[in-house]
């Protein structure tokens, strides 16, 4: 290859990289902060916190237990099948 191609190529691959850096910038700083806004996902936050459960402490595992009712996640009782 030539150097300009070399260049060129470059430069397309740090564009590439910069355009990706800018939307992971955009959906970290503007489109979660406007999801975790909303009436759904604020009045589980909002539960979580009075609760004091920290949502990052939470692993996959655990969520076999829970099911969504009424629009919440809700721990379902061991002796009770998930099917239900």
């Amino acid at each position: 290859m030539t150097k300009s191609n070399d260049l060129l190529q470059r430069r397309r691959a740090y564009g590439v990289l910069g355009v990706a850096i800018a939307g992971l910038l955009i959906a970290w700083t503007i489109v979660l902060p406007w999801v975790g806004q909303q009436k759904s996902i604020r009045t589980m936050i909002d539960r979580n916190e009075s609760h004091g459960i920290d949502p990052t402490a939470m692993f996959y595992t655990e969520l076999t237990n829970m099911s969504v009712q009424n629009g919440t996640l809700r721990r379902i009782p061991n002796d009770q099948s998930i099917e239900q």
